[in-house]
């Protein structure tokens, strides 16, 4: 147990003469106990009042919260609980983190990335598990692996701060040794990694998104280029990133896209978006001389001077024959995966595997009996198409970059026809709207454009920000009459993406989140068009 004489020591405050033990820690009021120390910090959403109210509900007796001097304030219904403000250091999170969870597993891997966070981390993770080495994921789907820890904010890219330090410290003390997290542009500009949790990190792409929060591309860039600070052992790479944006060796730098949609140096340069010229070439090879660790690119090509490569023979809808190089260590073989930018993720996810101790020989056996498998809704083939032939694909792609990889992979099967429904959130980068429409038509053969998760933003406004760049874009407001629309147009040999969800459960609509699953939408309309058949 943790005295509040250990915290106030911890702190360097004086907290009056309360004596309370603590078995833990949180800033979440579902998260909390009789015997746990609660942190209220405000947001817009709830005051530090609204917040000890929630937390004295579930029994919490010591409160702390930051003010410009000492107050100790009673709960009028419970004398015996307290909430205690004091001019607290403003790293008083992270001194909460090491006083309650000081533990870290000795194998960590942080994954940052526009793209790819989702499935390098699930990569990586089933390589571990396939080997039966204990491991920890955290991430968009959820804490997955050898602990039991059920916490819903663990559902974000980067849980904040104290949970992240919760679930490291907890794996270590349960002799769970590594452990792989996404590392959101967010998680990385708020400070929520802790300086010690990053053993390897992994860069796998870079293009426009979440200008809502950082405004400008330069925003956004540093708060992805911070993780290469915190690895100690390796910072992969991504071969596009390093020699695009890190050396600075093109005047007009695509997201990997060679269409007039792109987005280039020349756009940003005279956008709101910002310019990256700014980041000076010589400022990026002073840091990169600074860090603690190799900086060590991958990606794809064939006797390449990369550290991990890999070269395509041949696509499928069943997969890709590959041939993998990891440093010295090479193999060719069938993958199960779609998609090059799939395949770099795997690379990507393999040199982890193998910096943090992994035998390669073991990985690829592995791969090789077709154990690794797509995340959820990541490029995820869901059925045939209804008339035979072709498929029906759901993907997570919800930036313009995403999009055109998506389609352009599908794209690569030759289908007869190419469908897409797709929509962009509400109260995000609005930016990205048209440009996806642009990405959409150009590549499609037809495209229908709906609600992704419109919160409270008009979706009406969302549809014509998109339909700029796709004028002939039919309209459906109602997901799922979309998706059984989109459907009902597939004829033999078609292949349709739903874009946007992936695997998402639900969707947001103001403050109401509804249970919507595009794969379950799918099934069910594929199960009575099946149903309608049999009876004619």
């Amino acid at each position: 147990m943790i005295t509040l004489q250990d915290v106030c020591c911890a702190l360097g405050v004086n907290l009056g003469i309360i004596q309370e033990n603590f078995s833990d820690v949180s800033l979440h009021s579902e998260r909390s106990g009789p015997d746990v120390l609660f942190w209220a910090s405000p947001s817009a959403q709830y005051t530090v009042e609204d917040l000890a109210y929630m937390a004295w509900e579930k029994g919490v007796r010591v409160i702390l919260a930051w003010g410009s001097n000492y107050r100790c304030f009673q709960n009028p219904n419970c004398l015996n609980q307290v909430c205690i403000f004091q001019n607290f250091p403003k790293n008083t999170v992270e001194i909460l983190a090491n006083v309650f969870y000081p533990g870290r597993p000795s194998s960590k891997c942080a994954v940052t990335g526009t793209n790819g966070k989702t499935s390098t981390v699930s990569f990586l993770s089933q390589l571990w598990k396939t080997s039966k080495i204990p491991y920890v994921s955290m991430g968009t789907l959820g804490i997955q692996g050898n602990l039991n820890f059920d916490f819903s904010s663990s559902y974000i890219n980067t849980a904040d701060y104290l949970t992240l330090s919760c679930v490291l410290h907890t794996s270590a003390k349960k002799k769970i040794q590594h452990f792989a997290y996404e590392a959101s542009s967010h998680g990385l500009q708020q400070l929520r990694i802790p300086a010690d949790a990053v053993d390897i990190g992994i860069w796998t792409s870079f293009s426009q998104d979440h200008l809502d929060y950082h405004k400008t591309m330069e925003a956004y860039w540093s708060a992805k280029f911070s993780l290469g600070s915190l690895c100690k052992k390796a910072w992969l790479v991504n071969d596009t990133v390093y020699r695009k944006f890190m050396l600075m060796d093109s005047s007009s730098v695509s997201y990997g896209q060679n269409t007039p949609s792109d987005i280039t140096f020349s756009d940003l340069s005279s956008s709101r978006a910002g310019g990256l010229r700014s980041l000076e070439k010589e400022f990026q090879q002073s840091f990169l001389s600074q860090m603690q660790c190799d900086v060590l690119c991958y990606g794809l090509g064939k006797n390449t001077s990369l550290w991990a490569e890999c070269f395509i023979y041949k696509q499928s809808c069943k997969g890709a024959e590959v041939l993998i190089r990891i440093d010295s260590y090479v193999w060719r073989g069938i993958i199960p995966l779609v998609g090059s930018f799939q395949c770099e993720n795997l690379v990507a996810a393999l040199g982890a595997f193998y910096l943090l101790g992994g035998n390669l020989d073991d990985a690829f056996h592995i791969i090789a009996s077709g154990s690794i498998q797509t995340p959820s809704g990541r490029l995820e083939k869901v059925c045939d198409g209804p008339l035979g032939g072709g498929g029906i694909y759901i993907d997570y792609a919800h930036t313009p970059d995403a999009l055109y990889q998506v389609l352009r992979t599908l794209k690569a099967l030759k289908p007869e026809r190419l469908g897409v429904v797709f929509g962009c959130g509400g109260e995000r980068d609005k930016e990205k709207r048209e440009k996806m429409g642009k990405i959409a038509q150009e590549n499609a053969h037809w495209v229908i454009i709906t609600d992704d998760n419109p919160r409270y933003e008009d979706p009406e406004k969302i549809l014509n920000d998109i339909q700029r760049g796709c004028p002939n874009a039919q309209r459906i407001r109602c997901r799922r009459t979309a998706i059984e629309a989109a459907i009902s147009y597939m004829k033999q040999g078609d292949i349709l993406l739903i874009a946007g969800k992936g695997h998402e459960a639900f969707q947001w609509v103001r403050d109401e989140k509804r249970v919507f699953q595009d794969n379950q939408v799918v099934h069910e309309r594929m199960k009575k068009l099946n149903k309608d058949s049999i009876i004619q």
